[in-house]
């Protein structure tokens, strides 16, 4: 978890509207970070394995869902793990499955970033390339976490719609300072 991706969070529930259950994919170890965020709400965890302690409520890989049935999920969160999804078009579909009409999707990936398996890392995604997975999504946001040409990540609110002129068009570009700057500063101040 970091707290810049937290707070991405914080930002798009409170700009966007969303409806409950909360699906929370490829939660991995770190299963608890965002369901604070969520109090008195459905909160749902997915991963393709459990934990000890067990901490996952739905078992299964993020590009196959079935156990969770199309248009029954308000919110989607993808947070910090699209990078390690062997086929993200699978894992972008599937998660269009699930959303009712009208759901959110948040999705935060990182761009610049060192190579961390869990337990691979494949990929690194572009605004455009994010615009081309997300083409049946309306995107209302994307932001690129510290600078505009050297994002460390790049996080994006998008809804499922059914209107098709509104598919797959990239906003304009909101770029918010990394937390790692000021945490950087702050460990040089520290060590004089």
């Amino acid at each position: 978890m970091r707290e810049a991706v937290v707070n991405y969070v914080k930002w798009a529930i409170d700009q966007f509207p969303y409806e409950e259950p909360i699906l929370d994919t490829c939660a991995g170890w770190e299963p608890n970070y965002y369901q604070p965020l969520f109090p008195g709400k459905r909160y749902i965890k997915q991963d393709m394995q459990d934990f000890d302690p067990p901490c996952i409520d739905i078992l299964c890989d993020i590009t196959d869902m079935k156990p969770i049935a199309d248009g029954s999920i308000g919110l989607v969160l993808n947070l910090e793990s699209l990078e390690h999804i062997p086929y993200p078009q699978k894992a972008i579909d599937e998660i269009h499955r699930v959303l009712k009409p009208d759901g959110l999707l948040i999705l935060t990936t990182v761009m610049h970033f060192k190579i961390h398996r869990a337990p691979k890392d494949y990929w690194r995604f572009t605004p455009e390339g994010l615009e081309l997975l997300l083409r049946q999504f309306k995107i209302l946001d994307c932001t690129l976490e510290g600078d505009l040409k050297r994002p460390k990540g790049i996080w994006v609110a998008a809804r499922k719609t059914s209107s098709t002129e509104e598919w797959g068009k990239l906003p304009l570009l909101r770029v918010v300072k990394s937390d790692d700057r000021l945490l950087m500063k702050l460990k040089r101040k520290v060590k004089r």
